[in-house]
């Protein structure tokens, strides 16, 4: 007999399975430790200190923080940056641009504030750079949780993009493949 069976008056070393759980389960640890103090630290930084660091700042000068991580963000969206382009015809290409890659998306909903978000966030930083009144601490607070509801959706979408323009480019090519052909 080639195989060895356990009967039942024998026991399986059980100080053996033991060891290599703790093995196992040790391996598992050290491998995930790491990643989750990375992401206790990164939310930790998005939730708390962020909020915490623009909010101290005067509402001006934190409106306008806030626009220019707005502004990067959405960049790739809008295309190439125009000779003297306003805010409003940034936020507007953006705008465009994102519908247009909504449309063409099973992920229409998670797309679906960002017109509203960007019109806000826009009008607010013009109101505090360009006209004489006075902004408030309310104000920063307003552009605050627009910006943190367009980050995430900003860099899902930017994520669709890459997707978008990487399948353009296979079809491209298999055009191009059968035109040779």
């Amino acid at each position: 007999e080639a195989y060895e069976t356990i009967t039942p008056e024998q026991e399986p070393d059980s100080a053996a399975a033991r060891l290599l759980t703790r093995f196992r389960l040790e391996k598992l640890i050290y491998f995930l430790l790491p990643v989750f103090i990375i992401a206790v630290i990164t939310l930790v930084h998005f939730t708390l200190i962020e909020r915490w660091w623009y909010l101290r700042m005067k509402p001006p000068i934190a409106i306008e923080k806030i626009y220019h991580k707005f502004y990067r963000a959405g960049r790739p969206f809008a295309g190439i940056r125009t000779r003297a382009e306003t805010s409003h015809e940034f936020a507007q290409k953006l705008i465009d641009k994102l519908i247009e890659l909504a449309e063409g998306s099973r992920f229409k909903k998670l797309l679906a504030n960002i017109k509203s978000n960007t019109m806000t966030l826009t009008n607010l930083y013009d109101s505090a750079l360009f006209i004489d009144v006075q902004v408030h601490k309310q104000d920063a607070r307003t552009v605050w949780r627009t910006w943190t509801h367009l980050r995430w959706r900003l860099l899902f979408a930017r994520i669709l993009l890459a997707q978008a323009n990487r399948i353009q480019k296979a079809n491209r090519a298999r055009i191009q493949q059968a035109q040779q052909t």
